[in-house]
């Protein structure tokens, strides 16, 4: 009958959906990718904000702690038992760890003359903007992508704080090098 339809719903179904739900509601709150680019000396900086920095670090604390956890309470099946999945929770609060490492680095400054950031390896570039040979839209890395004279690039991720302003410079010095864009 239909009033036995909550009964019969499986509690992790419910906290799924819950949380498919409201995640993205407080991500939206806490990643402002609206505000501004930050000042910073005599550049502007885009970065991710700290909503996103406060995520990984919830995800890098709730991992450590599931596998203190797992590690303390072993249950029926021992310590040998659990030795994989304390792994699996280690892996993915380093992970978390190297992602706000990885979340630094990749932070772009820009002013009217030039524009400073992280490749993908993390090696730091400089370019005035004349001196940009490219800007393309990479779909698979969701960022963009502006090439420089000596083989290296600068990544950009619209995600980040601060993007409005970039994207407003970068049309306004590049807007000729545009490729593969859906402005």
């Amino acid at each position: 009958m239909p009033s036995d339809l909550p009964g019969n719903i499986p509690t992790p179904i419910i906290g799924g959906l819950a949380a498919a739900i409201l995640v993205p509601m407080i991500m939206n709150k806490l990643a402002s990718t609206n505000a501004p680019a930050r000042l910073e000396g005599e550049h502007k900086v885009v970065s991710y904000s700290k909503g996103y920095f406060t995520s990984m670090y919830i995800c890098t604390f709730f991992f450590s702690a599931l596998s203190v956890l797992a590690y303390l309470n072993p249950g029926k099946t021992g310590p040998q038992a659990i030795v994989f999945p304390i792994m699996v929770f280690l892996f993915f609060a380093a992970m978390g760890l190297f992602t706000v490492v990885l979340m630094n680095i990749t932070r772009v400054y820009f002013n009217s003359e030039q524009v400073r950031g992280a490749d993908m390896l993390g090696r730091r570039h400089v370019y005035r903007w004349n001196e940009l040979k490219g800007v393309e839209y990479v779909a698979w890395a969701q960022g963009l992508k502006l090439s420089g004279p000596d083989g290296g690039s600068i990544w950009v991720s619209p995600v980040m704080s601060g993007f409005a302003e970039f994207q407003e410079e970068l049309e306004k010095q590049c807007g000729h090098l545009w490729q593969n864009t859906d402005r």
